[in-house]
């Protein structure tokens, strides 16, 4: 039996031989930081405001980004909405396809 030796600064959960999915942690790290800016802006300066307002349109980006290529792999309108809680006709709504 062989084992693969890790070299120092090797992250083993990054490892190539496990399957991984780094969007969970990604989107609490993610999380944790928005929390951040919030906080560091309600005891700064208003005008930092601008900073949620950007993260906000990102945010819909992503949400644009995200049930586009979901639908575009195949998934319906209806299974979007089961995982979010809502129906096929609230995700159509929120999201229009393009025509």
């Amino acid at each position: 039996m062989t084992t693969t030796r890790l070299r120092l600064g090797d992250n083993h959960r990054l490892s190539p031989r496990r399957r991984y999915r780094e969007t969970p942690d990604v989107a609490k790290g993610v999380g944790r930081i928005v929390l951040a800016v919030g906080k560091r802006v309600a005891t700064e300066d208003p005008a930092d405001l601008r900073y949620l307002a950007l993260l906000e349109q990102r945010l819909n980006q992503a949400w644009d980004i995200a049930i586009d290529g979901l639908r575009t792999t195949g998934y319906t309108d209806g299974e979007i909405g089961s995982v979010l809680g809502i129906t096929k006709q609230a995700v159509q709504k929120r999201w229009p396809r393009p025509f």
